[in-house]
């Protein structure tokens, strides 16, 4: 993976992290409301983990577009807008296509907030990456 290029090593890590953390909480929350059977949880599992992989997909496209934009500014600067255009988009495929949820969940809207949360959680995961940090002694110190 060290071959790749910086921008596309971050954008495989965090979709990566937010397809499973997604699937994960949103396997979760759907198994929290019913009894389900072993077989019908590794199922919704599943479910959730294509759907992830599916709708997080675009996103990251659109992601890696950014990116090759905002290249040339400042890294905090195109983090915080790495970070709107993630959570504004995730949150616009899940609403848009939260009827995928209904069989699943009395509340689908809730998909779209796991989702943000999901994108959120991966995305800020390389923060580092985008300041100026420096590991000292062990210690990583973080330079504006």
């Amino acid at each position: 993976m060290n071959k790749l290029s910086i921008p596309l090593q971050f954008i495989i890590k965090t979709f990566l992290i937010a397809v499973f953390v997604n699937a994960i909480v949103s396997t979760a929350h759907i198994l929290t409301d019913k009894d389900f059977s072993y077989l019908e949880s590794i199922q919704i599992g599943l479910f959730t983990l294509a759907k992830s992989f599916i709708f997080f997909a675009p996103v990251y496209v659109l992601l890696f577009l950014v990116i090759g934009l905002f290249k040339r500014g400042s890294r905090e600067q195109t983090f915080w807008i790495i970070i709107l255009t993630g959570i504004i988009t995730v949150v616009a495929i899940f609403t848009l296509y939260n009827q995928v949820f209904v069989k699943y969940s009395n509340s689908p809207e809730t998909f779209a907030a796991i989702a943000a949360f999901s994108i959120l959680v991966s995305l800020s995961s390389q923060y580092d990456l985008f300041m100026n940090s420096k590991t000292v002694d062990n210690y990583t110190t973080i330079h504006s």
